[in-house]
């Protein structure tokens, strides 16, 4: 992970959530960073979350001003 605060310090953001089968997409509509607040960001690829019953798909997002990735 690259510098920036902690994940515990991200702000509360609109999130957005796909179903497609029986995954979950979950993203955010307006990432910003928590660290230094730009909206300048890349995506940064998906993980996946296993859930008690749900398999979620978790969009990762990079900042391109401080390289803070969550």
């Amino acid at each position: 992970m690259g510098g920036g605060s902690s994940p515990s310090e991200v702000p509360d953001l609109p999130v957005s959530i796909t179903f497609r089968g029986d995954l979950i997409f979950l993203h955010y509509t307006e990432p910003m960073c928590p660290g230094c607040l730009p909206r300048n960001i890349s995506g940064n690829g998906a993980c996946r979350r296993d859930i008690p019953g749900e398999r979620v798909i978790v969009q990762r997002y990079k900042y391109n001003d401080c390289e803070y990735s969550f």
